[in-house]
């Protein structure tokens, strides 16, 4: 959240977790107007491998999911309205990985 403040994108928590494979959190950011809900995944470097990060990402990319996701460093988003994925990619300068079968909307 706070690497998304910085970058420009102010995001309001709504959950935090902790689990075995590391944290993650939801935030509600405001975009273009539209309020845009975000999942964040934190994987421990110490633990877990670049592998490891980017096979985490792939299952999520892939059905049933399917879900568009920012990735950066050693964590990733799922931006629940993948019409505003490079926004928040923008403000993290991370990359917009669009789910297997989702094509780009851009935001009206």
């Amino acid at each position: 959240m706070n690497a998304l403040g910085a970058g420009g994108l102010e995001c309001k928590l709504l959950r935090r977790a902790q689990a075995n494979f590391g944290s993650g959190l939801d935030c509600l950011a405001e975009i273009q107007g539209a309020k845009v809900e975000n999942e964040i995944h934190v994987l421990d470097p110490a633990r877990f491998s670049r592998d490891d990060i980017g096979d985490s990402i792939a299952g999520r990319r892939r059905a049933p999911c399917n879900n568009t996701i920012v990735a950066a460093r050693n964590w990733y988003i799922w931006v629940i309205n993948p019409d505003y994925a490079p926004q928040v990619a923008k403000a993290l300068k991370g990359v917009v990985l669009r789910g297997r079968g989702v094509k780009a909307e851009p935001p009206s």
